[in-house]
């Protein structure tokens, strides 16, 4: 049954549950380090540099 639509598949995403830093401020290393889930002691340090990802998609994390 190829001909029929299919739904798409739907990406759930997660609020960050902390603070936002202050801008004036900043923490070391990453910007999102704090509020990361996937952040570990690399991230505290240095910050990631940018790079294409994908066409028109940039990311910076290590």
């Amino acid at each position: 049954m190829s001909e029929v639509p299919q739904e798409p598949k739907k990406k759930k995403f997660s609020a960050l549950k902390s603070e936002i830093p202050s801008p004036l401020k900043p923490p070391p290393g990453c910007s999102f380090h704090t509020r990361c889930p996937h952040a570990f002691a690399r991230c505290k340090t240095e910050r990631p540099a940018l790079r294409k990802v994908a066409p028109g998609r940039l990311s910076a994390c290590h």
